[in-house]
């Protein structure tokens, strides 16, 4: 019998066209002690009353209402209402294997861990599991270093977190960062931690195709928050030593390249001029930064033409997503 409660922690949002698949596949784990907490964050569509629906047919669900107030605010809230000793997350236009508690589950008791955390995903382009399974424990220092240097998913899907590391810490998400407010979290989290189990099995499926998605309509403000975001990580950072400086400022270029590439892809150069030639001065200037950091070679390559030909990348993307017809 499983002993241990796992809390999946879901805010919801104008998802209905996504919601019921994801739902599907967390009543369906093979780890049957969870409890699935869905925070409706003030949606205008159908999304409500499909948790609610969902309320009635499974005993394990708890379902919280409110005002609009953000992600952020929304998985606040269900780390609040949690009573699981484990707790993950789950974005609501996404969906899960059927081992996606219990694999990590097994992973961190087993291993006596804080975190444990699947570092590949399946994606809309890729529905193949990893062929070899591998295993590894790092301290909290190591993992932070991964996780900027864009090895480790940055969001808090494919994870599990022990609640005491989260509550002993006071950890929550920050109020006013809706871009990276995952990314703070976890670089909060990781770097309290003694140890972290790593896996590259696949347990998350993640939607790209979600036109509802924060990261799909543009917005220069959504630029601006995610700058923002790693100006308050670099504020909490409490590790503060060569390699996590070098990597942190890794992760600002990365950011700083992912806005412009948004921007491009959104159309917003025309009304946010100035901002794009910012943003491509920084990335110019600063792209070397990936001599200093342990990333994998198409990031590498990502950088140096970033860095040479900064508009070459964004105009790549944006005829691969007029060939799959995907809009931004």
């Amino acid at each position: 019998m499983n002993k241990d409660k796992v809390s999946i922690i879901v805010p919801v949002y104008n998802v209905e066209k996504y919601l019921e698949k994801c739902l599907k596949s967390l009543i369906s784990q093979s780890y049957k002690n969870i409890e699935i907490i869905l925070i409706d964050d003030g949606s205008k569509d159908n999304s409500g009353r499909i948790c609610d629906e969902y309320k009635r047919k499974d005993s394990r669900i708890k379902v919280i209402h409110k005002e609009n107030a953000g992600v952020s605010e929304a998985r606040n809230s269900g780390l609040q209402k949690a009573i699981g000793k484990y707790i993950c997350f789950v974005d609501a236009d996404d969906f899960v294997m059927n081992d996606y508690v219990e694999y990590m589950y097994e992973l961190i008791v087993k291993n006596s861990s804080e975190i444990a955390i699947c570092t590949k995903i399946f994606s809309n382009f890729d529905e193949n599991q990893t062929s070899d399974e591998a295993i590894e424990d790092l301290d909290g220092e190591n993992t932070v270093i991964r996780i900027l240097n864009y090895r480790i998913p940055i969001g808090v899907y494919s994870k599990i977190f022990k609640k005491d590391l989260i509550n002993d810490n006071k950890i929550s998400f920050f109020k006013d960062i809706y871009m990276g407010e995952g990314f703070n979290f976890n670089v909060a989290c990781f770097q309290r931690a003694k140890k972290v189990m790593i896996s590259n099995h696949k347990v998350y499926y993640y939607r790209r195709d979600n036109s509802t998605s924060a990261t799909t309509k543009f917005s220069i403000k959504k630029c601006e928050n995610s700058l923002y975001a790693m100006k308050v990580m670099h504020d909490n950072l409490i590790i503060r030593t060569e390699h996590v400086i070098n990597s942190w400022k890794y992760a600002l270029w990365r950011t700083y390249s992912d806005a412009f590439d948004y921007m491009y892809l959104g159309n917003g150069k025309k009304d946010n001029l100035d901002k794009f030639k910012e943003y491509k001065k920084y990335i110019k200037n600063n792209y070397k930064t990936y001599k200093k950091v342990d990333i994998s070679k198409k990031d590498k390559f990502r950088a140096i033409l970033m860095g040479v030909f900064p508009e070459t990348i964004p105009f790549i993307l944006k005829c691969r997503r007029f060939i799959y017809k995907i809009k931004i």
